[in-house]
């Protein structure tokens, strides 16, 4: 988990909050959560941000949208 937030504040602070590169940050950190950790109220959380990220960098109807979507089912 301290990898994963480190990369997240690395990718934020390089490519912003909002670049599709912080969206695959959260991706993997919800997976971690979701999957490894079973914290699934953190997974939801960093699955939702991935999934705005994308959708306002990348457009509604793309397979990164698509994934998130998938995360989040």
């Amino acid at each position: 988990e301290a990898l994963f937030l480190r990369s997240l504040k690395i990718t934020e602070k390089l490519k912003g909050p909002e670049h599709p590169n912080t969206a695959i940050t959260c991706s993997n950190l919800g997976m971690l959560y979701s999957r490894v950790l079973n914290r699934l109220d953190d997974a939801v959380i960093m699955h939702t941000r991935a999934l705005a990220i994308r959708e306002k960098s990348l457009g509604t109807e793309t397979p990164a949208v698509a994934q998130s979507l998938d995360m989040l089912a």
